[in-house]
């Protein structure tokens, strides 16, 4: 039985457009999933994040993407995660230390799987702070407005309406 499954998608090393493109065309070769919909990209500030060896924190380019998937949900991160790591994403302790504060190649969360609530070992969906980032909520009310979080009975427009104007001025986020 096939999901509807949101994935955000983001990276601010190397050339993260391109990067998104690879990722889509990879996801898209798997027999069980297929890609239908992607959202624009987006150029978001970094908030919060150690800089790099040269001194600055590249900007992250931001997008979504809604499949069509028949993989059960941990099958699918585990393949998100096998994407990552071909692409070049370093999930090594040194990186994972600060978690989330790091510069990457690529990340893929696993955003939405249908209106499944996951609470495991490994795997939380909906994911845990989609409602409080710009650089997710944006792209994704492109794609799906009225799609409901299934926990907090709120539209994906809806969450994005409750960020405040400091939060998305702070986040800088603009059309890639």
């Amino acid at each position: 039985m096939s999901v509807i499954a949101f994935l955000g998608l983001g990276g601010n090393l190397g050339q993260p457009k391109q990067t998104i493109r690879q990722v889509l065309a990879m996801l898209n070769e798997h027999p069980e999933i297929q890609v239908m919909a992607v959202s624009g990209f987006y150029r978001t500030k970094p908030v919060g994040m150690a800089p790099t060896d040269s001194g600055e924190v590249p900007w992250f380019t931001n997008s979504v993407a809604e499949i069509r998937c028949d993989l059960p949900a941990l099958q699918l991160l585990a393949l998100c995660m096998d994407i990552e790591q071909q692409l070049g994403r370093d999930r090594s302790p040194s990186e994972n230390k600060n978690a989330g504060a790091h510069s990457r190649t690529i990340d893929i969360d696993l955003l939405f799987y249908g209106d499944e609530i996951i609470h495991q070992p490994g795997l939380i969906v909906p994911h845990p702070r989609l409602h409080q980032r710009v650089f997710v909520l944006q792209p994704l009310s492109e794609l799906a407005p009225d799609f409901q979080h299934p926990e907090l009975r709120l539209t994906v427009l809806e969450l994005a309406r409750q960020l405040s104007i400091d939060q998305i001025a702070k986040e800088a986020l603009y059309y890639a």
